[in-house]
């Protein structure tokens, strides 16, 4: 089965299923009862996004378009930014988009044939994040030893 979105898929995420538009609201207020809260994220043409915890070291980001189709990975959460940087660590969310939308009672549809990556995707977790928190540590110690550089020189001077 080809269809509209078929050429618009990434090892990263999953964009199989689509909803009709007019359902798009009651999944933004189902999804919050199964742990989802809404994120501040970059404008990719989606009505709304939102993620659920699945681990410390990973969430589940679903995206919903105008047109109803969803576009979910699984993915390091931003508290971890270096393995959130890019998608290395970000894998297809087929199988917990099909278990959402189920638990949210929304039929939907697939767009197009499941590639293998959404069936068997490959997923290379990071071995060891490091969370913002030990950056903000990292900086502020950074800016106290220029700080005490620069005194220690205005006193010598």
């Amino acid at each position: 089965m080809q269809a509209e979105d078929d050429a618009d898929h990434d090892q990263y995420h999953c964009r199989c299923h689509k909803v009709a538009a007019h359902k798009i609201r009651r999944i933004r207020d189902r999804l919050p009862g199964l742990g989802f809260e809404r994120v501040l994220e970059e404008d990719h043409g989606q009505v709304f996004g939102m993620r659920r915890r699945l681990s410390e070291h990973e969430q589940l980001h679903v995206k919903v378009m105008p047109n109803g189709r969803i576009e979910a990975e699984i993915e390091p959460p931003p508290e971890y930014p270096l393995a959130h940087i890019n998608q290395k660590h970000s894998y297809s969310a087929h199988r917990a988009v099909v278990d959402v939308l189920g638990r949210c009672g929304i039929k939907f549809r697939t767009v197009h044939d499941v590639p293998p990556t959404c069936l068997d995707p490959v997923v290379d977790r990071p071995s060891k994040p490091t969370h913002w928190k030990v950056f903000a540590v990292a900086i502020v110690a950074a800016i106290a030893v220029f700080a005490g550089v620069l005194a220690v020189n205005k006193l010598r001077s």
